[in-house]
């Protein structure tokens, strides 16, 4: 799971969206599967059914992004 913090009326930047995305894939067991499908949504529609194991959420509201596992190149890190 990755979470990115923006004020509650704003959708955040696509770019952020997808790098974020990106990262979620790489730290995923389909890192290798070349294109991954991560779902987005915001942290309120999240959450943790009950019984399940840790790490299972429920989401609702959810935007499928198609992204290539990566992580941020250095460049990319220094733009806030």
């Amino acid at each position: 799971h990755v979470i990115l913090q923006v004020p509650s009326d704003q959708e955040p930047p696509s770019s952020i969206l997808k790098q974020a995305a990106a990262v979620a894939a790489y730290h995923s067991k389909a890192r290798n599967g070349g294109v991954v499908a991560v779902s987005a949504t915001r942290a309120r529609f999240v959450s943790k059914p009950r019984g399940a194991k840790p790490g299972t959420v429920q989401i609702r509201k959810e935007k499928v992004i198609k992204i290539r596992p990566a992580l941020p190149t250095a460049a990319s890190d220094a733009n806030p």
